[in-house]
């Protein structure tokens, strides 16, 4: 295949001159094709250098670009004599590719060229190709400090027509904290599937979220009329992966994912960890509304998300216990009610409160440790905690911290 993101019609043939020279005139070179083709968009190409995107799409070899194909005889046994004209330098002529695969083709494609290479024909007007993320990897995920990334990051590059494209070198590259490979970015090139893979993402050491971003090749093109160099273009033009680095959640701190509810039940499964939140805000604790006729210290200070009077908010963020601990302590500054879900489970009991519809109550004022709830079982790596808090009017607030016991 041609070094192209633009949609290309098999099969494809390599010609060659012994020794290989640069023709004083322009030789017309045809490929038959093996499917249907627009004769309107359809050009012959071939490679010019080692770089994707090296490829010059051919002047045709008549005013429609078509040559006949019939009664061609196969490769195998054309090649011998094909040599033989070059090497007579009968120029110019024409110099047809076939295969027994090609029975009932009745036109191909020409152009004229000095200098051979591989040669395949294109849809000229088929830019741009497509990028998008491989099967079963995900965009965003949650890591442990120094942590490998997994699965890998993947990207698969495909034409137009999703035809996936072999040899498009893809470059990884870190932005501000971590390694790929052990550097700041790395180059793959994709395979006969069109994927490309990153090895060994290691995003920073700090909590908080870090990115990898995928980009194939780009250029405009060169050249207004034939010969030329398509441009190289994918859409979208990179694919941006995000891994979040997660420790233990400290009152105040930031990246949580929220909904507030006006009204009405929540979504239902929100509390799973297989739960989509990626429609959700990004918010930082506390989240809170003060009322000035009852103002509470603790709200005033620390409230940093809006969350407003007589309604529900829903929070998720994930946590880890460092030294993989099983059991950790999730504690809460809450006005009014809450239920606390760790990786799906309900431990709002725990607390010791008496609960009313499911939920723990607290008035008045909140302080740092309204209420306390007990996690066991915990992941010795990433888990999830869910809040379901309901203000019940006047100031609301919301905060929560957890750590091993």
């Amino acid at each position: 295949p041609l070094l192209t993101s633009l949609d290309q019609y098999p099969l494809f043939y390599e010609f060659s001159s012994s020794p290989a020279v640069t023709f004083t005139s322009a030789v017309t070179t045809a490929v038959c094709l093996k499917e249907n083709y627009d004769i309107e968009v359809a050009r012959l190409a071939h490679n010019v250098g080692p770089l994707f995107g090296d490829v010059e799409i051919l002047p045709p070899a008549s005013a429609a670009g078509v040559v006949a194909c019939i009664d061609l005889a196969p490769v195998s046994s054309r090649w011998g004599s094909a040599r033989d004209l070059f090497a007579a330098a009968f120029l110019p002529t024409e110099l047809h590719a076939s295969s027994t695969a090609l029975a009932l083709a009745t036109t191909g494609v020409g152009g004229t060229t000095r200098k051979f290479s591989p040669f395949g024909t294109v849809d000229a007007a088929s830019n741009p190709g497509s990028l998008s993320v491989g099967a079963g990897v995900p965009l965003s995920s949650f890591v442990l400090p120094d942590a490998t990334v997994s699965p890998s990051p993947a990207v698969v590059v495909r034409s137009m027509n999703g035809t996936p494209i072999p040899n498009v070198p893809v470059t990884f590259a870190v932005g501000d904290g971590g390694s790929v490979n052990g550097g700041s970015s790395q180059t793959v090139q994709t395979n006969a599937n069109g994927i490309a893979t990153a090895t060994g993402w290691v995003p920073g050491t700090g909590v908080g979220s870090y990115v990898l971003t995928a980009t194939p090749p780009a250029g405009a093109q060169v050249g207004s009329v034939e010969p030329y160099q398509p441009a190289v273009a994918f859409a979208p033009s990179s694919l941006t992966f995000t891994s979040t680095v997660v420790g233990p959640i400290e009152y105040g701190a930031a990246g949580y994912r929220y909904l507030i509810l006006p009204e009405g039940a929540p979504p239902e499964g929100f509390e799973d960890a297989a739960f989509d939140d990626s429609s959700w805000l990004t918010g930082t604790a506390a989240f809170g509304f003060n009322d000035p006729s009852n103002s509470c210290a603790l709200i005033v200070s620390d409230t940093r998300t809006a969350w407003p009077a007589n309604t529900q908010i829903l929070v998720r963020r994930r946590f880890t216990i460092p030294g993989g601990g099983s059991t950790g302590v999730v504690r809460v500054a809450i006005d009014n009610d809450i239920r606390v879900f760790v990786n799906g489970i309900d431990i709002t009991s725990s607390a010791g409160a008496v609960l009313v519809g499911g939920f723990a109550q607290h008035d008045g004022c909140p302080t740092a440790n309204s209420l306390t709830f007990t996690a066991t079982g915990l992941d010795p790596g990433v888990n999830l905690l869910v809040i379901q808090a309901r203000d019940r009017g006047g100031s609301s607030f919301l905060d929560a911290s957890v750590k091993a016991p």
